[in-house]
């Protein structure tokens, strides 16, 4: 009889993961949507501004590369069934600059057969709308600041002495 006859035995547990914590926006993805909602008014916008407006969100970090085939309107990212973008349901501005905000919703209001393409049009759609609201928070908080009249700095004034004479807290000889 060997000495492991003596000693306990122990089952080993299998590990198990703690689930991570939630992903948050990091500073670098957070800075991309404001600089984007700063430059860009999805609002009115061409094609060629919301390429570039998808690339500058993959440059800060605020979205990843397949985000940006969908957000620059990568004929990559759509099955070849789905409605294209050489037509739109809203009317654009003659310099070819549309609300893309009112033509993704136009869309999805329209509907289609398959779910995932309404899926892709409300992906795209919450892209916009965090742009939109990055310039709406950004146009406020620069408005008060500007609008607010500028403090007036207090006068500075010098004490005068006193007009009697001054006497010495010293015993005078």
């Amino acid at each position: 009889m060997g000495l492991r006859a003596f000693l306990p035995t122990f089952k080993r547990e299998p590990d198990v993961q703690e689930p991570g914590p939630p992903p948050v926006a990091t500073a670098a993805g957070l800075a991309g949507w404001i600089r984007a909602g700063m430059r860009f008014d999805v609002r009115r916008m061409s094609r060629d501004d919301l390429r570039e407006m998808a690339y500058e969100l993959l440059a800060g970090g605020a979205i990843s590369m397949p985000d940006l085939r969908l957000l620059a309107l990568d004929p990559v990212t759509s099955a070849p069934h789905w409605p294209g973008w050489n037509t739109f349901e809203t009317p654009g501005e003659p310099d070819a600059r549309r609300d893309w905000i009112e033509e993704i919703a136009a869309r999805i209001r329209k509907g289609h057969p398959e779910c995932a393409y309404i899926g892709y049009l409300q992906l795209l759609l919450s892209f916009l709308t965090r742009v939109e609201a990055a310039r709406q928070q950004m146009a406020r908080a620069v408005q008060p600041a500007a609008a607010a009249p500028q403090p007036l700095r207090p006068r500075l004034t010098l004490a005068r002495p006193a007009p009697a004479r001054l006497t010495s807290p010293l015993p005078s000889t």
